[in-house]
Order: C-alpha cells, then structure tokens, then sequence
C-alpha cells in the first residue's frame, strides 16, 4: 500500500507513524544529551511510539517478522530502534549486540550514509559493520562522528557491551580490536 498510497495521493500510514516516532524518539535525545534524566511517562510514549509504527509497518508489508522487512525498511526500523537503546529503553537496551536484524541492515546504512550526512546513520551503522567482520567500516563511521561527544560515547559504550556480551565470539573480538584504536 505504501507506494500505491503516495501514488494516489493518499497518507500512507507507515510514513505517518515513522514521522511520529522519529520526531518523538528525537525530541527525547534532546533531553538526553543535555544530561536530563527521562522519567517512566516519557519512555512508556517512546515505546508506544515505536510500537505503532511497527504495527503499520508489518502490517502493510504484510510481515510477521522485522527480519523479513526489505532492506530499506529494516534499516530505517533498525536505526529507529536503537533510538530507544540510546534513550535508555528498557525493552531495547541490548538491540545494538542482540537485534537479530543487525546483520542484515549494514547495506542498506551505508547506501544511506553515503548519500546524505546523517550522524545518527552513522552511528547506527558502526554495530552492524562489526557484527559483519568489517572492522575498518566501523571505524570510518566513527570518524564521522568522533567530534560529537554524546554519538561517539554511544557508540564506545555498545562496542564494549557487544564486546562483553554477544553471542559471537567473533564479534566481540572486533569490539576489542575496535575500543583498542579509537584513542
């Protein structure tokens, strides 16, 4: 329905509950980077947020799964997601070392990367480059983001996490060997 709906004219509600969300999961990182503390309301509306757009988009993609989305939607869902890992979400605290769509986003990221400068994508792609091996990726997003304080000790805090708890033990090699030569 989605690209019938633009067609046509008509408000796609996947764009509609994606605009909602991201503009809601935004405003709430705000506050966060400027050292303030979320109280229960506001997380229980990120997560509700969250939680609607993915009802309309699994619901018009017709899929039961966020594995079995098209690459650009699991992407945009997957950086929409770790939002809420960033805000401190306590349904979404390990997405970025647990999601099981992190190995597959890392493509379509980088495509998005390359065409627009979004230090949030960045960010979003350092996680899945190394659950795929490719360490020197990661590092090239960071660069894109080292400057911002509050992306890159994101970024060094889910590398360590990852290097701590994920289930590959490959992966929380490459989070060593990627925390060793930041600094």
């Amino acid at each position: 329905m989605g690209w019938m709906s633009r067609l046509f004219g008509r408000t796609d509600p996947v764009d509609v509950e994606l605009a909602h969300t991201s503009e809601l999961l935004d405003q709430l990182l705000l506050k966060v980077r400027d050292g303030q503390q979320l109280d229960e309301e506001e997380l229980e509306r990120a997560g509700a947020a969250f939680a609607a757009y993915w009802e309309a988009l699994s619901e018009d993609r017709d899929v039961e799964e966020n594995t079995d989305l098209w690459p650009e939607d699991r992407a945009r869902f997957y950086s929409e997601a770790i939002k809420l890992t960033a805000l401190g979400h306590p349904s979404h605290s390990a997405w970025h070392y647990m999601s099981t769509i992190r190995e597959l986003v890392l493509r379509p990221l980088r495509r998005r990367a390359s065409r627009h400068h979004e230090p949030w994508i960045y960010l979003a792609a350092i996680q899945p480059a190394l659950v795929r091996g490719e360490l020197n990726q990661a590092r090239l997003f960071y660069a894109r983001i080292a400057d911002d304080p509050f992306l890159a000790g994101l970024a060094r805090q889910w590398a360590f996490d990852a290097s701590m708890n994920s289930a590959y033990v490959e992966e929380r090699a490459l989070c060593e060997s990627f925390l060793e030569n930041l600094e």
